[in-house]
């Protein structure tokens, strides 16, 4: 177990310098959100249906973000979160005919998309193996077409994903919570103005 153990730290170390940066790819179609969510032991929750109400979407300048990662397995590698493609791209396919920014005053909601962030920790379950709980975050505001009406809104998503051989999987389970939290949002935005 021991000789393992330094083997993986070795490993680590010679492949940080090539590797130590990675980027969450987005969009995720269907087919590989079911791919990577047997990979990495989810049920991703499906695509939402066409709604309802035109999307009007602001996003924040700042919005993407590099992962926050805690712990020691895996923290040589430093991971870009993109999730401003991912909303954009979500609210979208949401949004009656597939486009944002067009609805009128009496039929749109607006959201603007203020702040996102994602935690992950990573702890080695075995030989080359581990568990990662990941968090991700988004806060936002929701008001009818014109703007009037703000109501703030926070979202998050937290689970375990994996992490498999030299550390692969971390931007797949990554981008499949980051998924969860942004179907939160969607359901948000669909649920009746209290």
């Amino acid at each position: 177990m021991r000789a393992s153990l330094l083997w993986a730290v070795a490993a680590l170390v010679i492949a940080a310098p090539v590797s130590a940066a990675r980027i969450v790819a987005y969009p995720i179609d269907d087919a590989t959100v079911l791919k990577d969510g047997g990979e990495q032991g989810l049920t991703p929750s499906r695509t939402p249906a066409k709604g309802t109400k035109q999307i009007a979407l602001q996003l924040a300048p700042d919005l993407d973000h590099e992962v926050m990662r805690v712990g020691i397995a895996c923290s040589a590698w430093k991971v870009q979160n993109p999730i401003g493609a991912l909303i954009r791209d979500m609210l979208a396919a949401h949004d009656p005919d597939g486009r944002i920014d067009n609805g009128s005053p009496a039929t749109a909601i607006s959201v603007a998309v203020k702040h996102a962030g994602t935690l992950s920790r990573c702890v080695t379950s075995g030989d080359l193996s581990g568990t990662c709980i990941t968090r991700v975050s988004i806060d936002a505001s929701l008001s009818d077409g014109a703007g009037a009406n703000p109501r703030p809104i926070h979202v998050e998503v937290e689970q375990s994903t994996r992490s498999i051989g030299v550390c692969a999987g971390l931007t797949r389970g990554i981008g499949l919570i980051s998924r969860e939290a942004v179907i939160k949002l969607i359901t948000a935005i669909d649920a009746p103005t209290p």
